[in-house]
Protein backbone atom coordinates (compact mmCIF):
# COMPACT_ATOMS: atom_id res chain seq x y z
CA UNK A 1 0.00 0.00 0.00
CA UNK A 2 3.02 2.41 0.73
CA UNK A 3 4.20 1.96 -3.01
CA UNK A 4 0.59 2.87 -4.26
CA UNK A 5 0.45 5.73 -1.83
CA UNK A 6 4.09 7.02 -3.57
CA UNK A 7 2.47 6.47 -6.99
CA UNK A 8 -0.66 8.30 -6.95
CA UNK A 9 1.34 11.05 -4.89
CA UNK A 10 3.71 10.97 -8.36
CA UNK A 11 0.77 11.04 -10.57
CA UNK A 12 -1.02 13.92 -8.94
CA UNK A 13 2.27 16.24 -8.32
CA UNK A 14 2.98 15.75 -12.20
CA UNK A 15 -0.55 16.39 -13.34
CA UNK A 16 -1.34 19.25 -11.36
CA UNK A 17 -1.36 23.04 -12.75
CA UNK A 18 1.04 25.72 -12.57
CA UNK A 19 0.35 28.92 -10.57
CA UNK A 20 -3.55 31.27 -10.21
CA UNK A 21 -5.83 31.90 -12.83
CA UNK A 22 -4.69 34.64 -15.07
CA UNK A 23 -6.43 37.16 -17.04
CA UNK A 24 -6.76 36.88 -21.20
CA UNK A 25 -6.51 40.04 -22.05
CA UNK A 26 -6.06 43.63 -19.46
CA UNK A 27 -5.98 47.31 -20.15
CA UNK A 28 -4.83 50.14 -17.64
CA UNK A 29 -7.46 52.70 -18.97
CA UNK A 30 -10.68 53.44 -21.47
CA UNK A 31 -11.68 56.12 -23.90
CA UNK A 32 -15.48 55.98 -23.30
CA UNK A 33 -18.61 53.89 -22.31
CA UNK A 34 -21.13 53.93 -24.79
CA UNK A 35 -24.55 52.39 -25.10
CA UNK A 36 -26.96 51.59 -27.79
CA UNK A 37 -28.81 49.00 -27.45
CA UNK A 38 -28.56 45.14 -26.48
CA UNK A 39 -25.62 43.50 -27.97
CA UNK A 40 -23.54 40.16 -27.82
CA UNK A 41 -19.84 41.92 -27.77
CA UNK A 42 -16.90 40.41 -27.54
CA UNK A 43 -13.44 39.03 -29.30
CA UNK A 44 -12.21 36.23 -31.49
CA UNK A 45 -8.87 34.52 -29.58
CA UNK A 46 -6.35 31.66 -30.41
CA UNK A 47 -5.06 29.67 -28.64
CA UNK A 48 -0.88 29.38 -28.20
CA UNK A 49 -1.13 27.18 -25.58
CA UNK A 50 -3.26 24.14 -23.83
CA UNK A 51 -5.86 26.13 -21.01
CA UNK A 52 -7.97 25.60 -18.26
CA UNK A 53 -11.23 28.89 -18.37
CA UNK A 54 -11.18 29.03 -14.63
CA UNK A 55 -13.78 31.82 -14.57
CA UNK A 56 -15.27 34.55 -16.90
CA UNK A 57 -15.75 38.19 -16.66
CA UNK A 58 -17.75 41.15 -17.41
CA UNK A 59 -16.80 44.62 -17.85
CA UNK A 60 -18.04 47.44 -15.38
CA UNK A 61 -18.29 50.74 -16.86
CA UNK A 62 -19.53 52.03 -13.08
CA UNK A 63 -15.78 51.93 -12.24
CA UNK A 64 -14.31 53.88 -14.91
CA UNK A 65 -17.15 56.96 -14.63
CA UNK A 66 -19.48 55.12 -16.41
CA UNK A 67 -23.55 56.12 -15.71
CA UNK A 68 -24.49 52.44 -15.79
CA UNK A 69 -22.21 49.20 -14.56
CA UNK A 70 -22.95 45.83 -14.07
CA UNK A 71 -24.82 46.93 -10.31
CA UNK A 72 -28.43 47.36 -11.62
CA UNK A 73 -28.82 46.57 -15.22
CA UNK A 74 -30.95 44.66 -16.87
CA UNK A 75 -30.52 41.71 -19.60
CA UNK A 76 -26.81 42.32 -18.93
CA UNK A 77 -23.58 39.61 -17.34
CA UNK A 78 -24.26 36.44 -19.62
CA UNK A 79 -20.96 35.64 -20.60
CA UNK A 80 -19.67 32.38 -22.66
CA UNK A 81 -16.87 30.98 -24.58
CA UNK A 82 -17.67 30.07 -28.39
CA UNK A 83 -15.76 27.62 -30.87
CA UNK A 84 -15.40 28.45 -34.37
CA UNK A 85 -17.98 26.65 -35.33
CA UNK A 86 -20.60 28.61 -32.79
CA UNK A 87 -20.76 25.79 -30.30
CA UNK A 88 -21.21 27.45 -26.53
CA UNK A 89 -18.51 25.95 -24.82
CA UNK A 90 -19.63 27.18 -21.20
CA UNK A 91 -21.33 29.82 -19.37
CA UNK A 92 -21.94 31.89 -16.41
CA UNK A 93 -23.85 34.52 -14.78
CA UNK A 94 -21.93 37.30 -13.56
CA UNK A 95 -22.75 39.93 -11.26
CA UNK A 96 -21.16 42.18 -8.51
CA UNK A 97 -21.22 39.82 -6.23
CA UNK A 98 -17.86 38.06 -7.66
CA UNK A 99 -14.90 38.45 -8.28
CA UNK A 100 -13.40 42.11 -9.17
CA UNK A 101 -9.98 41.75 -11.09
CA UNK A 102 -9.34 45.06 -12.71
CA UNK A 103 -12.61 46.39 -14.11
CA UNK A 104 -14.08 43.45 -14.61
CA UNK A 105 -16.37 41.09 -12.39
CA UNK A 106 -16.04 37.51 -12.73
CA UNK A 107 -17.62 34.23 -11.67
CA UNK A 108 -16.26 31.01 -11.17
CA UNK A 109 -17.29 28.10 -14.09
CA UNK A 110 -16.52 24.36 -14.47
CA UNK A 111 -12.78 23.99 -15.82
CA UNK A 112 -13.00 24.04 -19.59
CA UNK A 113 -10.32 22.98 -21.46
CA UNK A 114 -9.36 24.83 -24.98
CA UNK A 115 -6.85 23.46 -27.06
CA UNK A 116 -3.97 24.46 -28.10
CA UNK A 117 -3.89 26.37 -32.07
CA UNK A 118 -7.77 26.89 -31.86
CA UNK A 119 -10.15 29.77 -32.69
CA UNK A 120 -12.60 30.76 -30.27
CA UNK A 121 -15.15 33.88 -29.39
CA UNK A 122 -15.43 35.04 -26.09
CA UNK A 123 -18.66 37.09 -25.74
CA UNK A 124 -21.01 39.18 -22.97
CA UNK A 125 -24.40 40.09 -23.44
CA UNK A 126 -24.92 43.72 -22.50
CA UNK A 127 -28.32 44.49 -21.73
CA UNK A 128 -28.59 48.07 -21.00
CA UNK A 129 -25.03 48.38 -19.61
CA UNK A 130 -21.95 50.40 -21.16
CA UNK A 131 -19.67 49.05 -22.47
CA UNK A 132 -16.07 50.14 -24.17
CA UNK A 133 -14.02 49.28 -26.91
CA UNK A 134 -10.45 50.35 -27.93
CA UNK A 135 -8.77 50.47 -24.93
CA UNK A 136 -5.46 52.20 -23.39
CA UNK A 137 -2.87 49.62 -22.92
CA UNK A 138 -4.33 47.09 -24.07
CA UNK A 139 -2.62 43.58 -23.94
CA UNK A 140 -2.84 40.10 -24.11
CA UNK A 141 -1.64 37.23 -22.13
CA UNK A 142 0.62 35.34 -23.83
CA UNK A 143 -0.50 31.76 -23.50
CA UNK A 144 -3.51 33.34 -26.34
CA UNK A 145 -3.84 35.62 -29.03
CA UNK A 146 -5.92 38.30 -29.84
CA UNK A 147 -7.84 37.92 -33.45
CA UNK A 148 -10.19 40.99 -33.83
CA UNK A 149 -13.54 41.87 -32.08
CA UNK A 150 -16.79 40.23 -33.02
CA UNK A 151 -20.32 41.11 -32.40
CA UNK A 152 -24.06 40.19 -32.77
CA UNK A 153 -26.78 42.24 -32.33
CA UNK A 154 -29.31 40.25 -29.98
CA UNK A 155 -31.32 40.66 -26.58
CA UNK A 156 -29.90 37.24 -25.36
CA UNK A 157 -26.30 35.75 -25.45
CA UNK A 158 -25.53 34.85 -28.78
CA UNK A 159 -22.46 33.42 -31.27
CA UNK A 160 -21.36 37.01 -32.73
CA UNK A 161 -21.06 36.81 -36.94
CA UNK A 162 -19.17 40.46 -37.48
CA UNK A 163 -16.03 42.84 -36.97
CA UNK A 164 -15.31 46.17 -36.95
CA UNK A 165 -11.93 46.46 -36.90
CA UNK A 166 -11.88 48.00 -33.21
CA UNK A 167 -10.04 46.40 -30.59
CA UNK A 168 -12.37 44.45 -28.53
CA UNK A 169 -15.89 44.71 -27.33
CA UNK A 170 -15.70 45.18 -23.43
CA UNK A 171 -18.01 42.94 -22.68
CA UNK A 172 -15.95 40.12 -21.72
CA UNK A 173 -13.19 38.21 -20.70
CA UNK A 174 -12.10 35.05 -18.92
CA UNK A 175 -9.61 33.63 -16.22
CA UNK A 176 -7.42 30.80 -16.77
CA UNK A 177 -4.42 28.38 -15.90
CA UNK A 178 -2.25 27.11 -18.34
CA UNK A 179 -1.85 23.43 -18.73
CA UNK A 180 0.96 21.58 -16.93
CA UNK A 181 3.19 19.63 -19.24
CA UNK A 182 4.55 16.67 -16.99
CA UNK A 183 8.49 17.10 -17.07
CA UNK A 184 10.66 14.37 -18.24
CA UNK A 185 11.96 13.79 -15.08
CA UNK A 186 8.25 13.77 -13.73
CA UNK A 187 7.52 10.93 -16.31
CA UNK A 188 10.28 8.92 -15.32
CA UNK A 189 9.33 8.81 -11.88
CA UNK A 190 5.65 7.58 -12.91
CA UNK A 191 7.36 5.03 -14.69
CA UNK A 192 9.41 3.58 -12.47
CA UNK A 193 6.34 3.86 -9.50
CA UNK A 194 4.15 1.60 -12.06
CA UNK A 195 6.87 -0.56 -12.56
CA UNK A 196 7.65 -0.97 -8.99
CA UNK A 197 3.62 -1.44 -8.45
CA UNK A 198 4.17 -4.86 -10.95
CA UNK A 199 4.61 -7.54 -8.28
CA UNK A 200 2.22 -5.91 -5.64
CA UNK A 201 -0.44 -6.13 -7.91
CA UNK A 202 0.64 -9.80 -9.16
CA UNK A 203 0.34 -10.50 -5.44
CA UNK A 204 -2.91 -9.13 -4.89
CA UNK A 205 -3.95 -10.92 -8.09
CA UNK A 206 -3.16 -14.16 -6.48
CA UNK A 207 -4.22 -13.72 -3.45
CA UNK A 208 -7.90 -13.14 -4.47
Amino acid sequence: MKIFGVVATLLLCACMASAGSSPAVSFTSVNTNFTNGTWSLGWQFTTNAAVDVTALGFYDAGLTGGSQGLAGCVGCGQVGIYNSTGTLLVTGLVTTLGTLVGDFYYVNVPLTLLAPGQTYFVVAETGNAQYTWNPNGFSANPDINFVKDAYVFSPVLAFPTSSSGVTGWFGANFLFNPVATPEPSSLMMMGSGLALMGPWLRRRLTRS
